[in-house]
């Protein structure tokens, strides 16, 4: 497929950026600029994100208008573009989204060890003893809590990170490591 613009074809066009002809660049822009961002505002819901990326597209077009081997056509490898941007993009705010769930349940599991810090009574126990009642109640814990329990605080995985290992929720994760840590609490408090 050809875009006829001004009396250039695609390759026409292609080969006039190629030379950094910035005449040629801004028709392309002002041929696909619109159509991308409206692409792109229907699967992100936002059309200011949507807008950044297609920029990017644009941008990285030109920085590497010497190199870019294109062997489709050029809409099909703008709007291919644009899609892989947005994917990344999108993927990246999945990873933020889990990032911050994680930090919550690491706040809720910090502030539910401080509020029950009090009940903690070592005067009666020495290290050794602590340490023994922690292994035998990690120990004692069902196995799949207890795996997931010890790839947390001895491999020092993320709950995301266990998830993807154990082909399980992140949900699934933080369940297992609340039930551990409330046996530890409970273990410790009655130790």
């Amino acid at each position: 497929m050809y875009i006829c613009c001004m009396g250039f074809d695609e390759k026409t066009l292609l080969n006039r950026i190629r030379e950094g002809d910035r005449e040629g660049f801004r028709l392309l822009f002002d041929l696909y600029y619109k159509r991308l961002c409206l692409y792109l505002s229907h699967t992100l819901e936002d059309p200011n994100t949507a807008e950044d990326l297609v920029q990017e597209v644009f941008l990285y077009l030109w920085k590497n208008r010497g190199r870019i081997r294109i062997t489709s056509s050029l809409s099909g490898y703008l709007f291919t573009s644009a899609h892989h941007l947005c994917i990344e993009h999108i993927r990246k705010l999945r990873l933020k989204e889990s990032y911050r769930r994680e930090m919550e349940m690491k706040i809720r599991e910090s502030e539910v060890m401080l509020k029950h810090a009090s009940d903690f009574s070592f005067d009666s126990l020495d290290l050794k003893e602590v340490q023994a009642v922690i292994e035998n109640t990690v120990a004692g814990l069902p196995e799949k809590t207890r795996e997931i329990f010890l790839m947390s605080r001895r491999e020092f995985l993320s709950h995301a990170e266990i998830a993807v290992k154990l082909d399980v929720s992140v949900k699934t994760v933080e369940y297992h490591i609340t039930n551990a840590l409330k046996k530890l609490r409970t273990a410790l408090v009655s130790g």
